[in-house]
């Protein structure tokens, strides 16, 4: 079975926009999963489920006053204003993201779209458990500290991913837990 990439929709983001975001991470992860990395599929989901050290898993929370990521014990903690992610590093990576909805829906014309590239940048430092660093490290593009919804994913990003995308990083499921 190859990479899943699970989207906790904590926000209530309905199908029709989660479909078109389903189709567009596709479109993001085509190229850089393959091999015993392969891209499997995207679901979404709003429990927890059973979810690999080789997944994914970005939650959709409304707004930053419903982080979810802020109940995750981190060692190192995210300070995004539109999507957050945090980690904690060892002998086993743990990590924690989300993405914010209002300031999408603030900002976008195309929320599916702004939606997925947000979840794509905060996928990239949970794989690489990296932290501000990504913004200079990850290949420009979609790893830029700002993201618009015309920032396209470079061959940079791809090539950051293809080399972090085995690294085992266990997806902190807590936030499906109610406080």
């Amino acid at each position: 079975m190859g990479l899943t990439i699970w989207i906790g929709n904590l926000a209530g983001v309905s199908s029709d926009i989660t479909d078109e975001l389903r189709t567009n991470l596709q479109t993001l992860f085509a190229g850089i999963a393959s091999g015993n990395n392969s891209f499997d599929t995207v679901k979404i989901i709003t429990a927890s489920d059973s979810i690999s050290s080789k997944d994914l898993l970005c939650y959709i929370v409304s707004g930053f006053g419903n982080s979810v990521v802020k109940n995750f014990d981190s060692t190192v903690n995210g300070d995004g204003t539109a999507g957050n992610t945090s980690f904690r590093t060892g002998a086993t990576s743990t990590a924690a993201s989300e993405v914010y909805l209002d300031v999408i829906t603030d900002t976008s014309d195309d929320l599916a779209l702004g939606l997925s590239k947000l979840i794509f940048h905060e996928l990239m430092h949970n794989k690489a458990t990296m932290g501000n660093e990504l913004h200079t490290k990850g290949g420009g593009g979609l790893a830029a500290e700002t993201i618009l919804e015309t920032t396209a994913r470079s061959q940079g990003n791809v090539n950051f991913m293809k080399a972090r995308l085995a690294n085992p990083v266990v997806q902190w499921q807590g936030g499906f837990s109610k406080p």
